[in-house]
């Protein structure tokens, strides 16, 4: 076998494990009221509970903005709640009621983590196929060769997130999810993907309808 097959085939191992374990946002729980009965979303507040206000904003109107795409009126915390006012219980229903919210969400951090993952190595058995004119014993003595990738750590980090959604009428929980997104390098395209991953659950289960 030669070096630049091996090397092609140590390439190939290298990027199998990372994409498979690359940055992203994933649904690891997911709870859906059995009894809700009400219809889809028409109204949505989007709280996020984010000390930084700077980053509050950007997530609740990434969120927000989302929902507006499919036709779901949206509306982040921040433009009606006071800042100095988040945490207080009355000035949180005062800004729900009488504006026609059906839903809430609210989303909080739960925790940042290392977690090292362990990507076992792998042994391959190459094979050679040179074309009719170059004779059986190149490809029978490839075919024993054998290239092996020594296992390896990868360091990543995990950011995990509690997100639910009330009903406005009976203030009851209708969903929930718990999620973890990896390696969050860029906070703008995290929070982008992991308002597509919440929201494209809330289609599949019907929470929600594309009206545009």
């Amino acid at each position: 076998m030669t070096k630049r097959i091996q090397r092609a085939l140590a390439l190939f191992s290298l990027l199998a494990a990372v994409g498979c374990a690359g940055p992203g946002t994933e649904l690891k729980q997911i709870w859906v009221d059995p009894s809700y009965a009400g219809g889809p979303i028409e109204k949505i507040l989007v709280i996020g509970v984010l000390r930084e206000q700077a980053r509050q904003r950007v997530f609740e109107d990434t969120i927000a903005s989302q929902f507006d795409e499919l036709g779901v009126d949206a509306v982040p915390s921040w433009e009606i709640i006071p800042p100095d006012q988040e945490d207080e219980e009355d000035a949180i229903k005062a800004a729900v009621e009488g504006r026609g919210f059906d839903s809430v969400l609210l989303t909080r951090l739960i925790s940042v983590d290392k977690r090292t993952d362990y990507v076992p190595g792998q042994t391959y058995v190459g094979s050679y196929w040179g074309g009719p004119h170059y004779g059986y014993y190149p490809y029978y003595a490839s075919s024993y060769a054998v290239v092996h990738d020594p296992g390896y750590t990868i360091e990543r980090t995990v950011v995990s997130v509690e997100t639910n959604i009330y009903d406005v009428e009976t203030e009851m929980l209708k969903w929930a999810a718990m999620s973890e997104t990896v390696d969050p390098k860029d906070v703008n395209k995290a929070i982008d993907g992991f308002g597509r991953v919440i929201i494209g659950d809330l289609l599949k289960q019907g929470f929600v309808e594309k009206k545009k």
